[in-house]
């Protein structure tokens, strides 16, 4: 073989060798972005919006977080963010008043149960209990002042002279409590919750809900009670409208 047949060849195979470094090798997936994922590759992704006028839903493990306290109104669209786990969340209490009317520990429990913190300091829901009787237990929690106040209302019952309470026909008062701790603003009303002794010496007002025949369990309430004591301490209001009540809407 003469020389510059041979000088052909050993550059041909290092031309061959040279030109195979373009390829990627089996298994690299390519450059970011490309490949059989398709686009991608650089992790995270864009935030997902949620709520507003379109209602976007999050993941069930997910919370629509409005960091405003506005609690989703109107237009304004929240973010998908994964919910803490309880077991992370603070030991200490600092009561805050959740968007759905309820009271919480603090704002990383209420995020753990999917719900916003409200701009609210105080939060009024109701429980309907049934079984020999029906009971339908109002809360009111003051997280500023951190108190706790629950009127239960019970059918049949008759109002007390003083309870000047107009209600749907058969329910009466039965039972006001004062605790002084706004987390104790919960169903089942706890065991342990410090009733604070209070003088009272009147009930005027009204709670009132659909009581209409085709309605089994109302949705919501309206309340506008006036509790006056009888030693001289200021009188405290029970009063919202469209009051949530949980075990209900049935």
């Amino acid at each position: 073989m003469n020389r510059a047949l041979l000088g052909s060849l050993l550059l041909g195979f290092l031309l061959a060798a040279c030109g195979s470094t373009d390829d990627p090798s089996p298994g690299s997936g390519g450059a970011p972005g490309e490949g059989a994922g398709g686009e991608g590759g650089e992790g995270g992704g864009a935030p997902v919006a949620c709520g507003g006028s379109e209602e976007a839903a999050c993941g069930e493990m997910e919370l629509c977080e409005h960091p405003d306290g506005s609690c989703g109104a109107g237009a304004e669209q929240g973010q998908c963010v994964a919910r803490p786990a309880p077991r992370s969340c603070p030991e200490r209490c600092t009561p805050v008043c959740g968007c759905d009317s309820k009271v919480y520990c603090n704002e990383c429990l209420a995020h753990a149960a999917g719900v916003n913190v409200s701009n609210e300091t105080t939060c009024i829901h109701a429980y309907y209990e049934t079984g020999g009787s029906d009971a339908l237990s109002l809360f009111k929690a003051d997280v500023e002042d951190n108190r706790c106040t629950r009127l239960v209302l019970v059918s049949p019952h008759e109002n007390e002279p003083n309870e000047d309470v107009a209600l749907p026909v058969s329910w009466g008062v039965s039972r006001l409590n004062f605790t002084g701790r706004a987390a104790d603003c919960g169903f089942p009303f706890p065991d342990d919750a410090r009733l604070l002794s209070a003088d009272v010496d009147r009930l005027d007002g009204s709670v009132s809900w659909d009581d209409s025949p085709t309605v089994g369990i109302p949705c919501t309430l309206d309340v506008d009670i006036t509790i006056t004591f009888a030693d001289g301490v200021e009188d405290h209001h029970l009063r919202a409208t469209s009051v949530p009540i949980y075990n209900g809407c049935l």
